[in-house]
Parts: C-alpha cells; structure tokens; sequence
C-alpha cells in the first residue's frame, strides 16, 4: 500500500524545486481578434509569468512541423512551479526565444513541478 506526501513535505518539496527555476517564461495565450472584415484571424497576448528552466529533451533535432511548415525540430522541457497555469494552445518566451506548447504532461495531486514540451519558433 502506497502512502502519499503528507501536506508539509509537498509544500516542502514544492519550496525546494521552485527554488531551482532561474528564469522568467512569459506564457501568452491564443486568442481570436477581429479581422475586420467580419471574420476572425489568431493572435498571441501574454497571460502571465512564472519562474522557469529550460532544458532541451533531445539533442538530436528530428524532422516536424511548426506553423503550418516542415522542420528541424528540437524538442525542450520547460519547468515551472506546479500551480502554473498553461494551456497546450499557448505559446511561451523564455530568454529572448518563442516556444509552442507541444503537450503537458499528465498531472497528479503530488505533482512537484509542472513539466510542459515545448518545441521553438524561428
């Protein structure tokens, strides 16, 4: 029988991995605007901001898409404190570079960290 974190050694664990994000992502999100001509086209604004790290999840790029375009691609893993909200249509900036959420990773209630996969923009 498996016995979960007691409340203080979560927020504990919480404390010390936070303490562990040495930088800054600015999460924007996805949002319709008017393109005035009574449609709609899509847009980026930033959501918020959360301490962060980067790391990239392989460092052999393989072929994908990005923006509708084939490309090399090298895929990151982005780390933020466990109550940050992100959602898989947003994008992220992060030391003067654009990243496109690829998936985040499944979450449980002991979660530490949020992980998020993010590939970059060129």
């Amino acid at each position: 029988m498996s016995v979960g974190l007691q409340s203080w050694e979560l927020h504990t664990a919480r404390e010390t991995s936070d303490a562990f994000l040495p930088g800054t992502a600015v999460i924007s999100s996805k949002t319709a605007v008017s393109d005035g001509q009574g449609g709609q086209t899509w847009t980026y604004a930033a959501s918020g901001t959360a301490d962060a790290r980067l790391a990239a999840e392989n460092t052999q790029p393989r072929s994908g898409e990005i923006a509708s375009r084939t490309a090399s691609v090298t895929s990151w893993i982005l780390t933020l404190p466990a109550d940050t909200t992100i959602l898989a249509t947003d994008r992220v900036a992060f030391d003067s570079n654009t990243y496109e959420v690829i998936s985040i990773m499944d979450r449980d209630p002991e979660e530490i960290a949020r992980r998020v996969r993010l590939v970059r923009i060129d």
